[in-house]
């Protein structure tokens, strides 16, 4: 009979262990999900920016080669015309890529 005692006890520790390995692995993987989920986050935030660096370094660029200066009228409508022409060529990008499809 003891021996049936000890063995349920060494049963009931095992599954008490089992159970807090499992809730602990499962805590660590919602963590992992959620740090995981911020560093996206960051880096389309950072990839963003640094697209608009970009777009904004070639719109003065390009502006400034045909003697517009930054600030005046006539460069904010070519950096206006610009982006009207960035959103035709996504457009147009858009369209090959549904056909290829």
């Amino acid at each position: 009979m003891d021996a049936i005692k000890s063995h349920l006890s060494g049963l009931a520790h095992t599954t008490w262990v089992s159970r807090l390995v499992f809730w602990l692995t499962i805590a660590g993987m919602a963590y992992g999900l959620y740090k995981a989920y911020d560093l996206g986050q960051t880096m389309r935030a950072a990839a963003q920016a640094r697209a608009e660096e970009a777009i904004a370094s070639e719109d003065r660029a390009f502006c400034e080669k045909f003697g517009m200066s930054v600030g005046s009228a006539t460069y904010l409508s070519c950096c206006r015309e610009l982006s009207f022409i960035r959103q035709k060529q996504t457009e147009r990008d858009r369209t090959v890529t549904i056909d290829m499809l």
